[in-house]
């Protein structure tokens, strides 16, 4: 009897430690959500290391560890932004944004998704701006094909730029600028075929009033002549 009782007894004993544990667990979970809640994974981490670590016993191991996984998951996304910001710092933009558009394709459902999406929407309007100076350069040089290459270039590149209408009008201006020196050339082509026409014309009949005149001067020399023999 008295066997049975202590076994009881500790049975009861084991069953609020293990309600203790439990419990511990599931505040050291909550704590470890707050924490990655507000971005301190560091902190999220630990928590969640020590359920795993010291309550392997409770039910909640397998969320913490899962957690924990994700939590680390997001230290290394900041260390990459770190990566692709020092690297921007360096005027390496390209590199930069390589790294941030890969990092946002591969974890679009990151904390600090938000933020990368604010850092590449920078670098790509930074760069538009610059490849939109050198369109318009381009432009005002009359170098008009080049500078609709580089706009189309810029479009392609940047579809859902915030300058897209205006540059459509700078093309728009620069195949009307074409259009129009095309006229002109055909007009001036003309013209000077014109002129052509009109030099060879007076330089015939120049030609052909040397000639009169010689044929007339020979004319006039024969009868000269002829009379001085008929003296």
């Amino acid at each position: 009897m008295q066997r049975k009782i202590f076994i009881f007894i500790f049975s009861l004993f084991l069953m609020a430690g293990c309600v203790n544990v439990e419990k511990e667990a599931e505040d050291h979970f909550r704590k470890g959500e707050e924490l990655e809640a507000n971005g301190n994974f560091a902190g999220a981490i630990s928590e969640y290391g020590i359920i795993i670590y010291k309550y392997s016993e409770s039910s909640l191991v397998e969320k913490a560890e899962k957690s924990k996984a994700d939590c680390e998951k997001e230290m290394e996304i900041e260390k990459t932004v770190s990566i692709a910001d020092i690297l921007v710092n360096e005027k390496y933009n390209d590199a930069g944004l390589f790294i941030l558009r890969d990092l946002i394709n591969k974890n679009p459902g990151s904390y600090i998704s938000g933020e990368i999406n604010k850092r590449i929407d920078s670098l790509t309007g930074n760069q538009a701006e610059n490849s939109l100076s050198s369109a318009m350069e381009l432009q005002k040089k009359g170098k008009y094909i080049e500078a609709i290459e580089a706009y189309n270039k810029i479009l392609q590149a940047f579809p859902n730029s915030k300058d897209k209408d205006q540059i459509l009008g700078y093309i728009s201006q620069c195949e009307d600028e074409i259009g129009r020196q095309k006229t002109l050339g055909a007009q001036q082509k003309k013209q000077a075929e014109e002129e052509r026409k009109k030099k060879e014309l007076e330089l015939a009949e120049k030609e052909k009033a040397q000639k009169e005149l010689k044929k007339k001067q020979s004319i006039e020399n024969a009868l000269k002549s002829l009379k001085e023999k008929t003296k």
